[in-house]
C-alpha cells in the first residue's frame, strides 16, 4: 500500500515528459496510431500542474484544429516523438464539418489496487 505522496511524485516525473498532445480517431495503442491529420490539425503544446492526492491535471485548456468528416475519441501524450499513452475522451467528439476541439482539461490518476 502507497501513500497519495508517493503516488504524486511518480506522477510529477512521468507528466514531467509529457509536453505534447495528440487526438486520435480510433485506438492509439502502444505507438500513437489513428492521428486526426489534415485540415490544420497539429499536436499541441501541454502544461501540467503539480499532482496532489494521486491526481494530477493540465492547468490550461488546449485547442486542437479538426477537419471536417472527424470523431475524435482519444487524446494521446507524447515527449518529442515518443509516444507515451493515451487517455479516453467521456464522449467522442464528431465533427461533420471543420471545427476546433478544446480539452479542458487531462487528468492522470494513481491509486491503490
Amino acid at each position: 500500500m502507497f501513500t497519495d505522496e508517493f503516488f504524486d511524485y511518480a506522477l510529477d516525473g512521468a507528466v514531467a515528459n509529457a509536453g505534447t498532445a495528440s487526438l486520435h480517431t480510433g485506438n492509439p495503442g502502444s505507438t500513437g496510431t489513428n492521428e486526426v491529420s489534415g485540415g490544420g490539425y497539429t499536436r499541441q503544446s501541454i502544461t501540467w500542474g503539480s499532482a496532489s492526492g494521486g491526481i494530477v491535471e493540465t492547468s490550461s485548456p488546449v485547442t486542437f484544429n479538426v477537419p471536417g468528416d472527424t470523431t475524435v475519441h482519444y487524446v494521446g501524450l507524447w515527449d518529442g516523438t515518443t509516444f507515451l499513452g493515451y487517455l479516453t475522451l467521456e464522449s467522442p467528439e464528431t465533427f461533420s464539418s471543420p471545427g476546433t476541439l478544446e480539452v479542458t482539461t487531462l487528468h492522470i490518476y494513481a491509486d491503490n489496487p
